[in-house]
């Protein structure tokens, strides 16, 4: 699944953005202890809108997180990620599709090296790949910004009631902001991976993370997202019949490859068509 920097400079910078703000706003967490049990729930909107344009349910149990991307219809599920902090695995669930993708760490970690080598060839990409963000912090108001002439988060942040959730929250905040770089529709995760960085230090967690993409010149487009998220310290009923439900998809569905899962053949056919255009 390797692209040329002339490929990859080629993505559709909206789509890629608008995927990218929802995969790297929703933020979950992963090695609690047994007793642990919460869940975040998110919404992403665009621009000024009221209606999300996605929703996410991430639940924490045991080792384990589960992260559902819910429909418009408020309950059915297109994609569960579960997340193994026991070994520092993914297990990718495509629901309708019926199939599944294991990814271990070494394996994101290579493709996050991949991506930024191929990203430095291409100056154009420059905010994105080496972000440099300029950090400005109100301490009193739990807010930060970080921002460099193509990228701005804002984020209003709160500190956990519970500050033991914190190692859990940050270990699979990192991970699975990491995991954008197994997909090349995706915004470069290394911004966003800059605002995790700021959150820990400050010890913070986000109620509400704005970011503003302006695309330079790859795109006249500049892209606004929203991410609301609310931390419930308890599980529903519900909840845990989801998670029994992805526990059987897990051992169920058939195992592919990452090209196959992402549909990556028909992104490079969709991309010629679009250049013979």
């Amino acid at each position: 699944m390797q692209q040329s920097a002339n490929d990859f400079s080629k993505l559709n910078f909206y789509r890629a953005t608008l995927i990218a703000g929802l995969a790297l706003a929703f933020v979950a967490a992963g090695g609690a202890a047994p007793a642990q049990e919460f869940k975040i729930e998110s919404q992403v909107y665009v621009d000024e809108q009221t209606t999300p344009i996605a929703s996410t349910l991430t639940l924490f149990q045991d080792k384990l997180v589960f992260d559902f991307a819910i429909g418009p219809d408020g309950s059915s599920v297109s994609e569960v990620v579960i997340f193994d902090s026991r070994v520092q695995s993914f297990e990718l669930l495509d629901i309708a599709k019926e199939r599944r993708v294991h990814m271990e760490q070494f394996e994101v970690l290579r493709l996050l090296e991949t991506l930024r080598q191929q990203g430095a060839q291409d100056e154009r990409l420059g905010p994105l790949i080496e972000p440099n963000l300029k950090e400005t912090v109100d301490l009193s108001g739990r807010f930060l910004r970080l921002a460099n002439q193509q990228v701005v988060y804002e984020a209003k942040c709160e500190t956990p009631k519970d500050s033991s959730l914190l190692p859990t929250y940050y270990e699979f905040l990192d991970q699975y902001t990491r995991l954008a770089a197994t997909d090349p529709r995706r915004l470069p995760p290394f911004p966003r991976m800059e605002l995790n960085h700021s959150m820990r230090k400050h010890g913070w967690i986000p109620q509400e993370i704005k970011l503003t993409l302006d695309g330079g010149e790859i795109s006249t487009k500049t892209v606004k997202l929203t991410a609301k998220h609310q931390w419930i310290d308890r599980l529903s009923e519900q909840d845990k019949k989801r998670i029994e439900l992805a526990r059987r998809h897990w051992l169920q569905f058939k195992p592919v490859s990452l090209s196959e899962y992402r549909d990556l053949p028909k992104l490079a056919q969709s991309q010629e068509g679009d250049t013979e255009k």
